[in-house]
């Protein structure tokens, strides 16, 4: 699974089966819990496809309508997801509550496990895959769908432990609780899933805010540029950065030296190519523009 496409071909795949299986086992079972998997791997397969479709977009050129190109489209695409999430989160939250209030509902607890063996093995299967792929390609894409893998293979093993503690009981005497049991179980898997999509959201409406790259980032940044202006005539250089998507920028502009030597254009843009490797080494997706100015106002 090299290749970020190839990730993203396997999620939506994984996302259609398990879908499928998901909503399939829920009339067989009677299972809001099985329902809501369900319904988060449909959502997934959606994206799988929108998402395949910005992977490609981002690494097209500027062009005449986005002159800074396309990688906002991966925080927008990752904040619709999780926004969708929350939001069959929050749908699921209440069906269950009124569930209990109702008095439960009855399922049927065998088919209930079966479903829910399969789906932990093969959600945790995916997700591993996709990790890796975010690992070789770097890609915020890939990231989320790990993410939301494992929030489908944490959902699924907390259904087939529900699900087989409740066959142990069926015949003792807890059996009159068993209609309880789905409806408590899909607001434990509530409460469980949802940190993770309201995390995505926060991390990528701050991306599309043009917030900056983590602080470890930035001071790893910092360094690279103060060891190439080490040496040069500069009284100040100020460093803005932003992150969005898997793309990086730093504006660096430098304070120099009143009457100093460093003013030949070859020469400024040696430092500027110095600046560029630096960064380039760090992350090749850093975008890098170097400003030298010889008045404070211009960076204040």
């Amino acid at each position: 699974m090299d290749s970020e496409r190839d990730s993203l071909r396997l999620s939506i795949f994984g996302s259609f089966f398990f879908a499928l299986l998901g909503l399939s086992f829920s009339v067989f079972t009677g299972s809001g819990a099985i329902l809501f998997d369900g319904f988060f791997s449909l959502i997934n397969l959606v994206m799988g496809v929108l998402t395949l479709r910005v992977a490609a977009l981002v690494r097209e050129p500027a062009d005449e309508r986005f002159q800074f190109g396309y990688a906002s489209f991966e925080p927008l695409l990752n904040t619709v997801k999780g926004l969708l999430s929350m939001l069959v989160c929050g749908f699921a939250l209440v069906t269950a509550v009124l569930s209990l209030l109702d008095g439960g509902r009855p399922m049927e607890m065998g088919w209930g496990v079966v479903y829910a063996v399969i789906a932990t093995a093969g959600c945790f299967a995916v997700a591993a895959l996709q990790q890796r792929g975010a690992r070789r390609t770097e890609s915020p894409l890939l990231e989320v769908e790990a993410g939301s893998w494992r929030i489908d293979g944490f959902l699924s093993l907390a259904v087939a432990l529900a699900f087989g503690a409740s066959y142990l009981a069926t015949g003792t005497r807890f059996e009159p609780f068993l209609p309880f049991v789905d409806p408590s179980l899909v607001i434990l898997l509530v409460l469980l899933a949802a940190p993770v999509p309201l995390r995505v959201v926060g991390r990528n409406v701050g991306e599309l805010l043009l917030g900056a790259p983590p602080e470890a980032a930035q001071d790893a940044v910092r360094e690279r540029v103060e060891a190439v202006m080490g040496e040069l005539p500069v009284r100040r250089t100020v460093i803005r950065m932003m992150k969005v998507g898997r793309q990086r920028a730093a504006l660096v502009y430098v304070l120099v030296e009143a009457g100093t030597a460093l003013e030949g254009i070859e020469e400024l843009d040696e430092v500027r190519q110095s600046v560029t490797e630096e960064l380039a080494a760090l992350q090749p997706s850093w975008v890098v523009d170097v400003l030298f100015v010889a008045d404070e106002k211009w960076i204040s």
